[in-house]
Formats: structure tokens, C-alpha cells, sequence
């Protein structure tokens, strides 16, 4: 990851993302899963970065790289709405595909 971050000249911006399952915090296994960054939004669940330092940061990059933070919660990763894709069609128009279920 991070000689894919140097390579590519990104800066990397590590965190540890927890859900609630049977009234536990568990790992989640993708960034996908709780958030979605589009060409200039991110869709994100803070609540499942459960240190604040890390959530800071995060906050922090998205907003320096001038990213608009639209804040889901962990009822709604549980329906899928952090799994979300922006693409570019015709004419470099811009769609969000989500889960009907977002």
C-alpha cells in the first residue's frame, strides 16, 4: 500500500473502521464497505472510525483535498449506501451507482 501511495504520489491516509455486529465492534474488511469518495464528495461513516485522532485525519485530507463530507450512519452501511461508485459516461457525465437497498 504504501509504495502504491509512493509511486503514484498519494498520500496515504490509514484508519481502522469498526461496524457493530451481534452488539460487538468488528473490523470491517474494505473502505467500500463504509465509504465512497466521488470526484468531489465523500461519502463516509465517521462513526465507524471509533478513534478520533484517525476520524480527525481523515476529516482532515478529505476536506485539504476539497472533498464535500456527506456523513452517513452504521444503519445505512448496513444497507449498503457507503458501497457506491461514481463513473463518467458520454459526454463525461457523471453517475453514483448504489444498491437499491442505499
Amino acid at each position: 500500500f504504501i509504495e502504491f501511495c509512493e509511486d503514484f504520489e498519494y498520500t496515504p491516509v490509514i484508519f481502522t473502521a469498526n461496524q457493530t455486529v451481534n452488539g460487538e465492534r468488528k473490523a470491517i474488511y474494505h473502505t467500500n464497505v463504509m465509504m465512497c469518495l466521488g470526484e468531489t464528495f465523500s461519502v463516509i461513516c465517521l462513526e465507524c472510525i471509533d478513534d478520533k485522532k484517525e476520524r480527525d485525519n481523515v476529516k482532515k485530507h478529505l476536506k485539504q483535498d476539497g472533498k464535500e463530507i456527506i456523513t452517513i450512519t452504521e444503519a445505512q452501511v448496513n444497507n449498503f449506501a457507503g458501497n457506491m461508485l461514481q463513473v463518467k459516461g458520454a459526454n463525461d457525465e457523471l453517475f453514483l451507482i448504489m444498491s437499491a437497498a442505499a
